[in-house]
């Protein structure tokens, strides 16, 4: 079934994708070579700074999502400890994997036992998760001081304006090359676009 899927969904696809953007890198690259002036008023409009700063403000702004948590615990404890409860206990003792992938018809190849990787480390990483969840629900009702002091210790604000401080910053070094030597760039363009769309064309007709 996986095959299937990859030989007519997804390689197929791949191979669309590159003929097209090698046609599009092909007529950007003899515009460029043939009419530079045109393309460089054409680039001007397409290209656009976004500030990440602007962008991002909203990160900045520091929201308290413990306090309504502490005020109404009991109710979300009611809510949530069964609910996790229940869903690590099938994880524990229902969580057949081995089933799961036999049941996507895999065959029993590398691709099979590595897929089977995949989900026994989620279902341990879930159970995991569960267990550490439920524990912080019996806190949250019955040892909440004790919990905030926990989230004292682990909550940190990060800020993004930091993370992000030289996100504004316009590196142009290559836009103003381009603009100095538009033909050249053309020319590296349209022969490398060219052998990209000959060479999925020629795939494609296969």
């Amino acid at each position: 079934m996986s095959n299937i899927l990859v030989d007519q969904l997804v390689f197929p696809f791949i191979l669309r994708f590159f003929f097209v953007f090698g046609l599009i890198s092909l007529a950007v690259g003899i515009g460029m070579l043939f009419k530079p002036e045109p393309m460089q008023r054409l680039f001007d409009v397409m290209n656009r700074w976004i500030s990440t700063r602007r962008s991002m403000r909203w990160l900045e702004i520091p929201r308290d999502e413990e306090a309504p948590l502490h005020r109404f615990r009991r109710s979300v404890g009611a809510v949530a400890l069964p609910i996790l409860a229940y869903s690590t206990f099938i994880l524990i003792t229902q969580g057949d994997m081995k089933s799961f992938v036999d049941a996507l018809r895999l065959g029993t190849g590398s691709s099979a036992f590595l897929v089977l990787i995949l989900m026994e480390t989620a279902r341990w990483f879930l159970i995991v998760f569960g267990v550490a969840a439920i524990a912080a629900i019996v806190m949250l009702i019955f040892f909440p001081d004790a919990l905030k002091s926990i989230e004292k210790l682990a909550n940190r604000w990060i800020s993004a304006h930091n993370l992000l401080r030289g996100g504004d910053d316009m590196h142009m070094g290559l836009d103003t090359w381009i603009r100095a030597h538009p033909r050249a760039m053309g020319s590296l363009i349209a022969m490398a676009a060219l052998a990209v769309t000959v060479n999925f064309g020629i795939m494609l007709r296969a």
